[in-house]
């Protein structure tokens, strides 16, 4: 059986195509895949009845498909759903041709599935450049006598370092704000000085409010994971499994379910463990400040992390002033991130924004480990995007698509909300 593949290749150039339908009107074919092939008036048809598109009328033959076929509907369901489609009317489309062809038309580019960014990679040089905080929920273990359900888990992602305390809800934001400031203390206590750069989170009420405003007051930077991108504190997710496996063996080893009589002992266990990946015990690496330059596998890990970070700059690419895009949704509405995060995802039919913007302005990265951000104007090329400060607003690549300037669409923001269900007024930035 001749595969697709080789059949898309055989007609290409048009020089190609003209050839072979000479040969197959005239009766002299040279090549066994065309058996059974026939011409009819102005086109190749294929044993199984399908026509066969020239090269000079792809673009032609789509766009009479996109317009009076409405194929845009059947790419709802993805790229090779359409292809497929196609490809049983007609052959000598390639899957990447109906990609491209797509990727310029408005209707498509606004309802397509949004890019989903990995998120940033953080990697900590040195001890206390970097703590990630966690809640671990324990509720599952059974109820303790002193009622507590909870976990705080904070952990120096350099060292592996763990500081844990027991929390009875995480509802009662105090809780949460005293808990961690008294790590806070603890680490200065045993380890003189000895406090984060930057703490990262996930953006639950928990660290919000009160916990936020206690970093700010301790001069350290406070940065949150995007919804649904555990990798982005996954030291922090792997410590909090270890910390169930430990509990569960002191369980085991005690014949009792008091895991709340254990944290400081498996916490204690968790700290004086031999990590290979990092080459030593959290307390001995947090305790000396052992950085990369004294412990080869650290060292092995930052390079390791750097070309990770070469290779995402190099698959995104970079946008130039002048080009035109639509912004994700997401990155605008809070209640479209909201109802992403609930994952509602059957209200939410349009993905960018309808209108296209313009960028105006790149900020490169100032180290290996950021990336590009961008500043954009509207279509009409007013004032920058602000946001409710008046500060200008950068745009990660992830959050933007490279968009056809002919193609805008006939629909307004207000419109596209109305679809989703958003209100207007639960915008996080101020068009200006």
């Amino acid at each position: 059986m001749v595969s697709m593949k080789s059949l898309n290749q055989l007609f290409k150039p048009q020089a190609k195509y003209d050839q072979i339908k000479e040969q197959i009107a005239g009766g002299v074919i040279d090549d066994n895949r065309l058996i059974d092939f026939r011409v009819e008036g102005e086109y190749i048809i294929t044993p199984d009845n399908r026509a066969v598109v020239p090269p000079d009328e792809l673009q032609q033959t789509l766009e009479w498909l996109y317009d009076e076929r409405g194929i845009h509907f059947i790419a709802s369901k993805g790229i090779k759903s359409l292809w497929n489609w196609i490809q049983r009317e007609y052959i000598n489309i390639t899957r990447a041709e109906v990609k491209a062809f797509l990727s310029k038309k408005g209707l498509y580019q606004i309802t397509r599935e949004s890019i989903q960014d990995k998120g940033k990679v953080v990697v900590a040089r040195k001890p206390n450049a970097f703590w990630g905080c966690d809640l671990v929920d324990m509720s599952a273990f059974g109820p303790s006598n002193g009622k507590y359900k909870y976990i705080l888990v904070v952990v120096d992602l350099y060292s592996r370092y763990t500081f844990t305390r027991l929390l009875k809800n995480k509802t009662n934001l105090n809780n949460v704000s005293l808990a961690m400031d008294e790590i806070l203390d603890q680490a200065d206590d045993i380890n003189r000085g000895a406090k984060p750069k930057v703490l990262i989170s996930d953006n639950g009420s928990e660290f919000l409010g009160r916990f936020h405003e206690l970093l700010r007051q301790k001069h350290i930077k406070h940065l949150y994971t995007q919804s649904h991108s555990p990798n982005q504190n996954a030291i922090v997710e792997r410590r909090n499994k270890e910390l169930r496996k430990v509990l569960n063996s002191f369980a085991a080893y005690r014949n009792s379910n008091h895991w709340w009589e254990n944290l400081k002992s498996a916490t204690l266990v968790l700290n004086q463990s031999h990590i290979t990946s990092i080459g030593g015990s959290p307390d001995r690496i947090w305790l000396e400040n052992i950085e990369p330059e004294d412990n080869e596998r650290l060292k092995k890990i930052v390079n390791k992390a750097e070309q990770a970070m070469l290779k995402l700059r190099q698959r995104e690419g970079v946008l130039h002033d002048g080009q035109k895009v639509r912004i994700k949704m997401e990155a605008v509405f809070s209640d479209y991130r909201r109802k992403v995060k609930e994952k509602l995802t059957k209200l939410l039919p349009v993905k960018y924004t309808p209108s296209l913007f313009e960028v105006t302005g790149v900020k490169p990265p100032k180290s290996v480990f950021q990336r590009f951000k961008y500043v954009l104007h509207t279509e009409s090329g007013n004032d920058l995007i602000k946001d409710k400060n008046n500060k200008t607003v950068y745009f990660k690549y992830s959050d933007l698509l490279l968009a056809n300037e002919e193609e805008n669409v006939e629909m307004s923001t207000y419109d596209a909300l109305r679809l989703c269900k958003i209100k207007q007024s639960s915008t996080d930035l101020k068009w200006e």
